[in-house]
């Protein structure tokens, strides 16, 4: 876990916890709610729900995953505490049309009845993003909720304006701050696992991209089946070679997302 957190292109060191730094994020956000309180953009019940006071920092700690070899650790960060909290829980909601194409399976009965027509005699490939949600790129997804809800320059969304939108995400997202080992941390790239908007940034991200990498890959090794769950792919080729040049082909579109691949190394059908 130290290892993690002293990644800098992902955290920056702070010092010793001060709760100043608390008390003057609460104060920058409920200055925005109230001024989107006055301008009737939100109703009363709604600022109240969302008034931010005895908030807190958020913990950092490390999820084991047992599955994998020499027992590697998850970043999650407790953060239900912290003053933007009830801000993500807020835009969740908001967000879910855009979590979701037609590549992504909501569940296993989801998959299965998508796989069942498929060719059992093609070849099959699992690709797994590495980090994901600490490696989203936050502001770059901002954009993409953005240009989404809000096409032309008069557009509204649930009585929000693109500039008083994109306000209340940077609030919900940016700049969130934990303590670990003692130490106040601030996250300066990448979603949080433990944010309620982190697996609704990570959908969108990933949507947003999957479909602009399989426009743009070229016929000769593009899938011929494609469905993913949040950061785990399933993929059908024709042969071993093709996933290989896909996964190359992957691994250079955008510098922070980098995929692994598990092959199928037996011909007997999974179908």
């Amino acid at each position: 876990m130290t290892q993690i957190s002293n990644d800098r292109a992902k955290f920056e060191e702070i010092g010793l916890p001060d709760y100043q730094t608390i008390f003057r994020t609460e104060d920058k956000i409920n200055r925005f709610l109230r001024s989107l309180k006055n301008e009737n953009i939100i109703n009363e019940n709604t600022y109240q729900d969302l008034f931010v006071t005895g908030s807190s920092f958020g913990i950092l700690y490390g999820l084991p995953k047992v599955h994998k070899p020499d027992v590697p650790l998850r970043p999650i960060l407790a953060s239900y505490r912290t003053p933007n909290y009830k801000l993500a829980k807020f835009l969740v909601p908001l967000l879910e049309s855009l979590t979701s194409n037609k590549y992504t399976v909501t569940n296993s009965e989801h998959f299965k009845q998508r796989i069942l027509p498929q060719d059992s005699d093609l070849f099959m490939a699992s690709f797994d993003v590495e980090s994901l949600f600490t490696n989203i790129p936050v502001r770059e997804t901002i954009d993409i909720i953005l240009d989404k809800l809000f096409p032309t320059l008069d557009s509204s969304y649930h009585n929000f304006s693109r500039s008083h939108f994109k306000m209340f995400l940077e609030l919900a997202v940016l700049d969130t701050a934990f303590i670990f080992n003692g130490v106040l941390f601030r996250q300066i790239e990448g979603m949080a696992m433990g944010s309620p908007l982190g697996p609704t940034f990570a959908n969108i991200f990933m949507c947003s991209l999957e479909e602009q990498l399989l426009d743009e890959c070229p016929l000769a090794y593009r899938p011929l089946f494609y469905a993913r769950y949040v950061d785990d792919t399933f993929i059908l080729f024709k042969q071993d070679h093709d996933a290989e040049r896909f996964l190359e082909f992957s691994n250079s579109y955008h510098h922070n997302i980098t995929f692994t691949i598990e092959k199928n190394t037996t011909q007997a059908s999974l179908f």
